[in-house]
C-alpha cells in the first residue's frame, strides 16, 4: 500500500502523470490545498483562484518518506532529478536523515495528520480524465519511458578506497559518513542495515491551523516548527551554524542574533550567492540585511556555483552541484537540526514545515567535516564600513577580492536594485 501526498503548487500540466500513478493497484495519491481550475499552467491556476488567493498562497513544504512505520527519511529534498544528483545540468546540494526507532512513529503520525486533513483531496476529485484505469496506467508508462535511473556508483569498499574505481571523484578515499550513505541502498536491498548513530531525536511539525491562517491572523508562532527551532537556537552558548538556501531574517530575528553575539556565541550563515540562487527575488530580502549581519559579527558564507564545480569538493559522483537546497543547523558542536524549513518569512508565516532536532555530537562532527567552506565566498565589510566584499580563496589560501556580487551580470544587479524595494518581505 503506497500513499503519496503532494502539494499541488508545482503540478501544473502533470495531471496525466498523477492520475496514471494513482491508477496503479495499491497506490493512493492525494493533493494538498489544490487548485481546482486552470490546471494546465501555473498562471491560469492563480487566475482561476483569484478570489481564493489567501488559501492557495499557503503551501505544504514538508518532505517525508516513511516505510512500514519502521524507517523514515526526512529533510529538505524534493522529488526531482536535480534534487537527486541525477540531472545532466546543475544539481542541488541537499541533505536528509535516515531514521529508525521511536522517532519514526512520530513522523508517521505527522504524515497521517496531513493525509487525513480537510485540505487534502484525492487526485481523481481534482483532475478529470474520461480514461479507464488501464488507459491511465498505459499513459503513465508512456510518460515515464524516457526517464533515467540514478547513476549507480556500485558498492563502495568499507575502507572508502575509490582510487582506480573509475569514478570521477575529487579524492582517493571517501569519508566514512559518505561511504555509509552511498552503501545504504545496497544494505536495504540485502535485508540488513549497518550501524546507525544512536541519538535522541525530537520531531517538529507544523499544526494544520497554519494552513488555515490562524497563526498569521493571531501573529502567533505557537506550536510551529519555527517556534521549536527558535527556542532551540536560543540555547546556544558557543556556536550556531545555520545553513539555508533562503535566509531572510526579519527585525526580531536580527535582534535575537545580536543578543547571541553579545553573549559570545559564534554565528555562521551558509546560503546561496546571487549567482547560485534559483530565487533571485528572495535574495533581495537577504541582501537588505547583510550589512547589519556583518556589523554584528555574523560570519556569512555564500555558495559559489563556479567554485563548487571547479573544485568538485561538493560533488559525489562527478555531477555539477551549483546551488544549495539543504536546511540544517549545528548547535554547540553537539546538536543538529535537519528539516524542510528555510529561514525566511514564508516558512514562518505561510508554508507548513517539518524537521528534527537530533542530540548527537557525532552527527554534528560529521556535518562540520562535510561542510565545504572552500567552495564559497566569505563576506566582509569593506574598509569604509559600508560596502561589502566577497573573498574567494584558492587551494593555497590566496585571496581574490570581489567588490560586486560575483558571477553575476550588471543587468541582473541593476534589475534587483531597481525593483527589489518593491518586493514584499513577508512573501519571501
Amino acid at each position: 500500500r503506497v500513499r503519496v501526498l503532494v502539494d499541488d503548487l508545482h503540478t501544473a500540466g502533470s495531471d496525466d502523470l498523477l492520475l496514471g500513478l494513482a491508477a496503479h493497484p495499491n497506490v493512493e495519491l492525494r493533493l494538498f490545498n489544490p487548485f481546482p481550475g486552470g490546471r494546465g499552467h501555473l498562471l491560469t491556476r492563480f487566475i482561476s483562484s483569484g478570489l481564493d488567493i489567501g488559501r492557495v498562497d499557503r503551501r505544504m513544504h514538508n518532505k517525508l518518506f516513511v516505510a512500514d512505520n519502521v524507517a523514515a527519511v526526512a529533510g529538505g529534498r524534493n522529488i526531482a532529478d536535480e534534487y537527486m544528483v541525477n540531472a545532466e545540468g546543475s544539481n542541488f546540494i541537499d541533505m536528509d536523515t535516515f531514521v529508525a526507532g521511536p522517532a519514526v512513529r512520530d513522523l508517521s503520525r505527522a504524515f497521517d495528520l496531513y493525509w487525513n486533513s480537510e485540505h487534502v483531496y484525492p487526485v481523481e476529485q481534482i483532475a478529470f480524465s474520461p480514461s479507464s484505469p488501464e488507459q491511465r496506467r498505459a499513459r503513465f508508462e508512456e510518460l515515464t519511458a524516457s526517464t533515467r535511473p540514478p547513476t549507480d556508483t556500485g558498492r563502495i569498499p568499507d575502507d572508502g578506497q575509490v582510487q582506480g574505481s573509475g569514478l570521477d571523484l575529487p579524492f582517493d578515499r571517501m569519508p566514512p559518513p559518505l561511504v555509509r550513505m552511498l552503501n545504504l541502498p545496497y544494505e536495504l536491498a540485502e535485508g540488513r542495515l549497518g550501524p546507525l548513530l544512536p541519538a535522541k531525536a525530537r520531531v517538529l511539525v507544523d499544526p494544520l491551523s497554519k494552513t488555515e491562517g490562524v497563526n498569521e491572523r493571531e501573529h502567533s508562532i505557537t506550536g510551529t516548527v519555527f517556534e521549536g527551532t527558535y527556542q532551540w537556537f536560543t540555547t546556544s552558548r558557543e556556536l550556531l551554524r545555520m545553513t539555508s538556501p533562503y535566509f531572510v531574517p526579519d527585525d526580531k530575528a536580527l535582534q535575537s542574533l545580536a543578543e547571541a553575539r553579545q553573549h559570545g556565541v559564534r554565528l555562521q550563515v551558509v546560503t546561496n550567492a546571487l549567482a547560485a540562487t534559483d530565487e533571485p527575488w528572495v535574495h533581495v530580502g537577504y541582501a537588505r540585511q547583510r550589512r547589519a549581519l556583518l556589523k554584528m559579527g555574523v560570519e556569512i558564507y555564500e555558495i559559489s556555483p563556479s567554485l563548487s564545480a571547479k573544485r568538485r569538493r561538493l560533488g559525489v559522483i562527478g555531477k555539477s552541484l551549483s546551488a544549495l537546497h539543504m536546511k540544517s543547523a549545528i548547535l554547540d558542536h553537539r546538536q543538529v537540526f535537519l528539516g524542510s524549513m528555510n529561514l525566511d518569512p514564508r516558512s514562518v508565516r505561510l508554508n507548513t514545515e517539518l524537521g528534527l532536532i537530533i542530540d548527537s555530537p557525532e552527527m554534528a562532527a560529521q556535518l562540520e567535516a562535510m561542510s565545504d567552506l572552500a567552495s564559497v565566498y566569505q563576506l566582509r565589510l569593506a574598509a569604509d564600513g559600508y560596502g561589502i566584499e566577497w573573498i574567494e580563496r584558492n587551494g593555497d589560501g590566496e585571496e581574490t577580492v570581489h567588490a560586486e556580487e560575483p558571477e553575476t551580470s550588471p543587468w541582473l544587479r541593476f534589475k534587483l536594485w531597481l525593483l527589489g524595494p518593491l518586493v514584499p518581505l513577508g512573501e519571501l
